[in-house]
């Protein structure tokens, strides 16, 4: 969670878009590989990214993955 500038909705399609970025005042974004990093793996995962985010108010990207519990050992005979 961040309480910067927030994402306009504009933007919310593309956020998860390999390499897109946008301008936040004087200073360019970043790469655009983050978000589109983070959907990928934790979809990998058979989990979900969920994003909200207000402009002028901040984001909150939740990630969530299903448990799943370790399998049992077997001693080895």
């Amino acid at each position: 969670q961040d309480w910067g500038m927030g994402i306009p909705d504009a933007f919310a399609k593309q956020m998860f878009d390999l390499f897109e970025s946008r301008n936040s005042g004087n200073t360019r974004g970043g790469a655009g590989l983050g978000l589109s990093i983070v959907k990928r793996f934790v979809e990998l995962h058979d989990g979900t990214v969920k994003v909200e985010s207000n402009e002028g108010e901040g984001t909150l990207v939740t990630c969530r993955l299903p448990f799943s519990p370790l399998p049992e050992k077997i001693p080895a005979e």
